[in-house]
Order: C-alpha cells, then structure tokens, then sequence
C-alpha cells in the first residue's frame, strides 16, 4: 500500500444565490488538480497546467471567463464578459498566450487544454474518511502555497481558506507476473475500489 499526498482546506466562499457557502476542497498535490467527488474521484482539468505556468490572478479571469462560456470566446465577448477596457485585456491576453494557456484564431480565443473542467463549484463532496497520517507517503508534485493561490485565483475574491490539513488517499499497489515473465502494476483507490489512471505518478 502507498499513501497519495492531498490537501484539504476548509473554505467559504459566495454561491450563485448570494449566499455563503462552506465546506472543504481536497487537492491532489500529485497532479494538480481539485477532486470533485470522492465517491467516483472525478477531477478538474487544466488546474495543473495553469500552475505550472505560473498564471497570474487577472490571467486566471480570462481562463475563467473562457471555461464558463464553453471555452472560446472573440475579444469583445471576453471584454463584456470581465468589464474590463481594451488595453487591459490586451495584456492579460498576451501573457496567457505566451504561456501556452490561451490560442487566438482570428478574433476568437480558446483555451489550450483537451476538454478543460475548472468551472466548478470551490466544494468536493466528501463521502469517505481520509487518512491523515503514514509512514510510506509518495512525494508531492505541488506545494501547499501552489495549491492555495490558484484556488483563490480560481474562485473569486469572497473566496477565502480557513484552515489546512495535509491528508493521504490510501492506495493498493498490485504487481502481476504474466507467464511471459513480463511484469504489470496497477494502481487502486482503497476508498472505493476503482482503478487510477495515472500510474506514471505513482512510480
């Protein structure tokens, strides 16, 4: 067994009624990205590449009007969409283009993921305790401090963290021997049985 490295925030943040919302992220610091569930392990998509790009909170308004719209928009759109002048666009624009984030063709921007998912709701529903301490942790791939300024990139400024907790996805490990003498591993989430995908983070 190997133990996935997560963190587990507890936020509040504004519903689409007005209101306040609470309750916790889980981001895995392996790939970079929010789990949506914890019963089918679902996650977003482009939430790591945006890291690693070192995208800046304006830049993440563009990303953001883009996700929410189907993920292409023309400039005038973006404009009404942010309410923002054409000359501050301009440079939001540039940088997320220069940062691989954003493609222009034409008059048209799209973001430069395979079906993106970062416009979601700041919440995992969390149907399965977590484990919070082990001895045999896999390294993280993100910092606690990546992970906290994207999300409140992500989610707005009534989006706020309240408090931490580094916890850790148990995760069976199974090496089969095939007669050929070949040798295939997979990797299983221990909370609900199902397979995980990226095995190539795991080794």
């Amino acid at each position: 067994m190997k133990f996935s490295p997560y963190l587990l925030m507890q936020v509040k943040y504004s519903t689409p009624e007005n209101q306040t919302g609470e309750g916790m992220i889980l981001w895995d610091l392996l790939d970079g990205e929010m789990v949506l569930n914890t019963n089918h392990w679902e996650k977003t998509h482009g939430f790591a590449d945006c890291i690693n790009a070192h995208i800046e909170k304006n830049e993440f308004r563009v990303v953001k009007a883009l996700a929410e719209r189907g993920g292409t928009l023309d400039r005038e759109s973006i404009i009404k969409a942010l309410q923002i002048e054409n000359d501050v666009l301009g440079g939001w624009l540039e940088a997320t283009k220069r940062k691989k984030i954003v493609v222009q063709t034409g008059n048209h921007y799209r973001l430069h993921l395979q079906k993106p998912r970062l416009a979601i709701r700041p919440e995992t529903l969390v149907d399965d305790r977590l484990v919070t301490n082990s001895a045999e942790r896999l390294s993280k791939r993100f910092s606690h401090n990546q992970i906290r300024r994207i999300a409140e990139s992500a989610f707005g400024q009534d989006f706020a963290i309240r408090s931490t907790l580094s916890v850790y996805l148990p995760i069976y490990c199974i090496t089969i021997e095939n007669p050929d003498g070949s040798v295939h591993t997979s990797y299983w989430n221990a909370l609900n049985g199902r397979s995980l995908p990226f095995t190539a983070l795991l080794e």
